[in-house]
């Protein structure tokens, strides 16, 4: 079984969430594998949201699909010259009625042994040990800054190449704290400069470049504190 993006409070998918998962990912993949069949991208026959399994967590396993990079996300446009909706890709977090959702490679991939370990195990304890890996959390963002990589799962936002003292100290907070949606701005107070235009200035730099852009940071009017939310 492939390995996965760890999570912040980790804990044991339920029966009915490993439900979820055993449906969802069969279903992905055979809309992966009829377009591969019929020679269409697989990327233009997403499952659209309405189609997977009813769930009151649905939408938080699908975010968690997401987070691991196991499918891209889609949202059906009006195509006005044939009268019906095309899936375009979308770089947002953000989920909506119009969602739909595709396999990537990596997640083709982890579909295959997933089903295969969970359907039909080769031998004595593969059944649990396919379900023990569906690890659930909180999909929090992460930086990792001895690799200076600001993550949010799987995606990388921002690789820091050049020196950004001001960002790192604000996600080496973020990171030290548990990435709570508000906290003081951690940047120092000596030297000279306004401290509010300072922090101004680093979350439009924090939010510019991101790629792709999914996290979004912003003050709370008051110079003084920062937040992040979903984008």
């Amino acid at each position: 079984m492939m390995l996965l993006d760890r999570l912040r409070q980790p804990r044991r998918a339920t029966w009915d969430e490993f439900l979820f998962f055993l449906m969802s990912y069969c279903q992905l993949l055979v809309a992966r594998l009829e377009a591969i069949e019929q020679e269409v991208d697989p990327r233009a026959r997403p499952v659209s949201w309405s189609d997977f399994p009813e769930s009151e967590a649905g939408s938080e396993l699908l975010f968690w699909m997401l987070y691991q990079g196991h499918v891209e996300h889609f949202r059906w446009v009006a195509d006005a010259p044939y009268h019906g909706s095309v899936a375009a890709s979308v770089l947002t977090l953000c989920l909506s009625e119009t969602s739909a959702f595709a396999l990537t490679e990596t997640g083709a991939a982890f579909a295959v042994a997933f089903l295969e370990d969970a359907l039909v195990p080769r031998e004595e304890g593969v059944f649990s040990a396919a379900w023990d890996n569906l690890v659930l959390g909180r999909l929090l963002p992460h930086y990792r800054s001895d690799r200076r990589l600001f993550l949010w799962g799987h995606h990388v936002l921002k690789h820091f190449r050049q020196p950004a003292q001001n960002q790192e100290l604000v996600l080496c907070a973020a990171e030290e704290l548990g990435w709570p949606l508000w906290f003081d701005d951690p940047l120092p107070r000596r030297g000279t400069g306004n401290p509010k235009v300072r922090l101004h200035d680093t979350i439009k730099d924090l939010n510019r470049r991101q790629e792709p852009y999914l996290i979004h940071f912003m003050g709370d009017g008051t110079g003084t504190r920062i937040g992040w939310s979903y984008r």
